[in-house]
Order: structure tokens, then C-alpha cells, then sequence
């Protein structure tokens, strides 16, 4: 397992093709948690399988790209529900696919 932490965000990422389907899972947590040296708000966990390896590569890089940005990544953390999350982070990678 790799890790890839920033800011208030880490991304923990299988390096090998263990994932017998693909997901991403999200953990907010608005009060932070220990990630290794950073405390972060927010942890997206990637499993990839080996057939969507190229469309999660794509995914991957949006989803930096949006963690990085911290204005993306306070607005991700502040939301109250799953509904308000998934809108906000689909716009935000529509955004950065532009």
C-alpha cells in the first residue's frame, strides 16, 4: 500500500493488482486524524483492478488535482452528506478535466 498525503488529505493506493474490483472510498473527518506526519480531513482510499487501470489512472490525476486545490479540498470537507460530496466532487473533476 502506497500513501500519497498533503495538506489535510491522503490518498492510500494499492501498488500492485490485488483489488478484485475497482472502488474508492472517502472518510471525512472534520476534527482531523494522524496520517503518518500530516494531520488530515480527509482520507480517499483507491482500489484499482487490473481492466479499469487506465480510466483510474485518469481519475487518480483529477483527484490530486482537486486535493491539492485548497479551496476544492476545504469545500469537500465541509460537506454534512453523502449527496452534497458526491455533487461537489463530480463538478470539481468536470471542472479539471476542462
Amino acid at each position: 500500500m502506497s500513501s500519497t498525503a498533503f495538506e489535510d488529505a491522503a490518498v492510500p493506493h494499492s501498488l500492485g493488482d490485488n483489488a478484485k474490483k475497482s472502488f474508492i472510498s472517502v472518510v471525512l473527518c472534520p476534527d482531523g486524524m494522524q496520517w503518518g506526519v500530516h494531520e488530515v480531513h480527509i482520507v480517499t482510499l483507491l482500489g484499482v483492478h487490473d481492466d479499469s487501470r487506465q480510466i483510474f489512472a485518469q481519475i487518480f490525476d483529477q483527484l490530486i488535482e482537486i486535493l491539492s486545490e485548497p479551496a476544492f479540498l476545504k469545500d469537500l470537507i465541509n460537506c454534512q452528506d453523502y449527496q452534497t460530496f458526491i455533487r461537489k466532487l463530480t463538478a470539481y473533476m468536470n471542472e479539471v478535466s476542462e
